[in-house]
């Protein structure tokens, strides 16, 4: 970002509905908190982008999990001018209409062979159904709108979806887990 003395700016969420917050870094090993953390409550798995609208280059997009710690989670598209102070422009993926379905974990990525805008998901009901949803358009305001795809689909845990394109080809990384909670978590 190179903003107010740092290089690097990384958004994270904290658990249990704590909000998400922003810590800066020059070396990508030391990183500061920024003293007015959680940046905004109810609020968790920030992803951002920069650099989406020519007229405003230091804008930063970012979609965020709402209600995370709900049955019901949902994904919205915010702005901010300087990084702090966030303003929540629209709903990016609605509570699905089903109980226990949770929409979240959003990734929000700018395909470099369309330009096209690509956001993936999770969603499921944390139990049996998990699936990994894309949705893309020319315009980063014009995702709410965009019809979904289901790209993977498991009975296992499966969610925080992460694109890459590089030497032609793209790369969809996912969490998972397939074995057993230890008794107590």
């Amino acid at each position: 970002m190179n903003r107010d003395g740092f290089k690097y700016w990384g958004y994270f969420g904290l658990n249990i509905g704590r909000g998400m917050g922003v810590a800066f870094s020059n070396d990508l090993i030391h990183w500061t908190k920024h003293s007015g953390n959680p940046l905004w409550l109810n609020a968790r798995w920030p992803s951002v982008l920069k650099n989406v609208d020519p007229k405003a280059p230091n804008r930063l997009y970012f979609a965020i999990t709402r209600d995370y710690d709900s049955k019901q989670s949902h994904i919205v598209l915010a702005t901010s001018e300087d990084g702090i102070n966030l303003k929540e422009v629209k709903t990016l993926v609605a509570k699905h209409e089903f109980p226990e379905n949770r929409n979240q974990n959003p990734h929000l990525y700018r395909d470099p062979v369309s330009k096209n805008f690509v956001l993936t998901f999770y969603r499921g009901s944390d139990k049996k159904n998990f699936e990994i949803v894309m949705k893309t358009a020319k315009d980063i305001e014009a995702l709410d709108q965009a019809s979904e795809t289901v790209l993977l689909r498991e009975t296992t845990i499966l969610a925080a979806p992460n694109l890459l394109y590089t030497k032609g080809t793209y790369f969809l990384s996912t969490e998972i887990f397939n074995g057993e909670y230890p008794k107590g978590e």
